[in-house]
């Protein structure tokens, strides 16, 4: 039997959720199954999509089946913030990012109205520098306003993910939130900001390493304080502003006082640096080896074409060779949403703010089966 017709389907709707999506007209014929011109006809008006269709069509563009039947076209909804992301991709075009920022606005209101609702108190970020300011001050400032030591960060070595994990758990205590993402290559994308306040968001990816990603938070975490918003990628970048974000990143989690007093600097010879030594500074620091690299020729210690040389010999990015890390999927689910946007939401369910679908739905449709397992 064949599945009936959807009519009523609004055509221009159809046209503007792939547009908004950033799809082509071939990339949805291709996701479907189907020839271009079937694609053209359900979007000017010739024909219509079966309501099988009309399903496949909402889980691609992230609508209801329901959104498809409103009679006024939505406006264009704007990017919002900062996106770290490669040249060789035109962000309108994105859909996977698109769909990454509109789902971590959602979780971000959701939070909001999730506080009101338990009437707790939010703790409001409030730091705010300009891209005028030195780089290394504005470091010392975050450091001061996070309440973290250098002595306590060097602590931090138990495995690749503890200082990640402790700088997520500082920052959300200190009212930004911090979600993580996947399916993106880093190559395409490393993080993004969406700067509202209350409860800015830094997401990052997971398919980084974790020390990559400890320096991409505080790269986004500069553009939230500067208030340096708006679209940002390497095609139309302010290129002054990604050089200050990086040197605040860099002098804050490497503060050149304390590497240039280290012992493996100060007895080293020469501008050349072995990997071991460079990976070995890294891991004191909890970030990659080119991070101290850059340090280190901040520092006069190297320089820019001995960097160049080295880079060249570096296969990837990742510099841990310790071997892989099976995560279970709800630790995956709790790392995607974070401690405190996740801890929001529990809190409501037991408080019976939410019900069950609610709680699964606003942890991204995760079974409750898995969600149990993060009490445990």
């Amino acid at each position: 039997m064949r599945t009936p017709k959807a009519i009523g389907t609004n055509q221009n709707i159809l046209h503007w959720a792939r547009k908004n999506a950033g799809y082509s007209v071939d990339e949805v014929a291709n996701k479907m199954d189907k020839e271009t011109e079937v694609i053209n006809s359900w979007e000017n008006g010739e024909d219509v999509p079966t309501f099988k269709q009309l399903s496949k069509l909402s889980k691609i563009y992230h609508y209801p089946s329901a959104f498809f039947f409103a009679e006024e076209v939505p406006e264009d909804e704007p990017l919002p913030s900062d996106y770290r992301t490669m040249p060789d991709r035109d962000i309108e075009n994105f859909p996977e990012i698109k769909f990454e920022i509109k789902d971590a606005q959602e979780r971000r209101e959701i939070a909001l109205e999730l506080i009101q609702r338990l009437d707790i108190s939010l703790h409001e970020f409030n730091l705010e520098c300009s891209i005028e300011d030195d780089p290394e001050e504005v470091a010392l400032k975050i450091r001061e306003y996070l309440g973290v030591t250098i002595e306590e960060q060097m602590k931090w070595k138990k495995d690749k993910y503890t200082a990640l994990n402790n700088w997520k758990s500082i920052l959300e205590n200190n009212g930004v939130l911090i979600f993580q993402f996947s399916g993106i290559s880093p190559e395409e994308i490393r993080a993004y900001a969406i700067d509202l306040r209350p409860l800015p968001v830094i997401g990052v990816n997971t398919a980084d390493d974790p020390k990559a990603r400890n320096f991409s938070i505080f790269h986004e975490l500069a553009h939230i304080i500067t208030g340096t918003g708006g679209v940002c990628d390497m095609n139309d970048r302010d290129k002054k502003i990604e050089r200050f974000c990086d040197e605040v990143a860099a002098k804050f989690l490497v503060p050149p006082s304390v590497l240039i007093e280290m012992d493996q600097v100060k007895n080293h010879e020469g501008l050349h640096w072995e990997d071991d030594v460079l990976k070995s500074l890294g891991n004191k620091f909890g970030v990659s080896k080119e991070v101290i690299l850059i340090s280190l020729v901040k520092l006069k210690k190297s320089t820019w074409n001995i960097y160049q040389e080295i880079k060249e010999t570096w296969a990837n990015g990742s510099d841990d060779d310790n071997g892989e890390y099976r995560i279970p999927y709800h630790v995956k689910v709790k790392s995607w949403n974070g401690n405190y946007y996740t801890g929001l939401v529990l809190q409501a369910y037991h408080h019976k703010l939410i019900n069950r679908h609610d709680l699964s739905s606003y942890m991204g449709n995760v079974k409750l089966e898995h969600i149990a397992k993060m009490e445990s």
